[in-house]
C-alpha cells in the first residue's frame, strides 16, 4: 500500500507540496477562491480530489473562514483543512448524504430521508410518508367494526 507522501510526490512530479493559510473569498460548487495571507489570490481551488458531482466527499467552507491550502503545482491546489464548515456532501454510487446546519438529507435513487429542525420526512419518487398516513387514516375511518352492539364505523376514530 502506497503512503500518502509517495502519492503526493507522484502528483507533484517529485516536488514538495506547499501549504499555507488563506481566507475563503468565494465558494463556487466544488471549488473556492481564496486569499492567502502574503500572496496573490488563487481562483478555483478544489474542495475535493476531482471536480465532479458524481463521486467523493466535498466539505464546503464558510465564506470568510480560514483554510489550509495545499499547492500541488503553480495551477493546481486543494483545501486540506477547514476552520468553519457550511456543508458536507458525500456521494457513493447512487447514495448522496448532505449535512448542513440543522439539516441532514440522505438520498438513494428516488428515495429521500430528511431530518431538520425537529422534523422528519420520508419520500420517494411516487410516495411520501404523509400520503401513507393519510391513506391509513382514510382506511380506518371507512372500516366497519363488528361490536357486541352491532356493526359500526366510529369505533376507532
Amino acid at each position: 500500500m502506497e503512503r500518502i507522501s509517495d502519492i503526493l510526490r507522484k502528483i507533484t512530479g517529485g516536488k514538495k507540496a506547499e501549504s499555507f493559510v488563506a481566507t475563503v473569498e468565494k465558494v463556487k460548487g466544488r471549488t473556492c477562491d481564496v486569499q492567502p495571507v502574503d500572496e496573490a489570490p488563487l481562483k478555483s481551488v478544489r474542495l475535493n480530489a476531482i471536480i465532479s458531482d458524481e463521486v467523493g466527499i466535498v466539505i464546503t467552507p464558510i465564506k470568510g473562514s480560514a483554510v489550509l491550502v495545499t499547492k500541488l503545482s503553480e495551477v493546481d491546489s486543494f483545501v486540506s483543512l477547514f476552520s468553519a464548515i457550511e456543508k458536507v456532501e458525500l456521494v457513493i454510487g447512487k447514495t448522496r448524504v448532505i449535512m448542513e446546519d440543522s439539516e441532514m438529507r440522505i438520498i438513494i435513487g428516488g428515495a429521500e430521508v430528511k431530518i431538520s429542525d425537529n422534523k422528519f420526512s420520508i419520500k420517494n419518487s411516487a410516495y411520501t410518508l404523509k400520503q401513507a398516513w393519510n391513506e391509513l387514516i382514510a382506511e380506518l375511518k371507512a372500516a366497519i367494526i363488528t361490536t357486541p352492539s352491532g356493526p359500526g364505523n366510529k369505533a376507532l376514530l
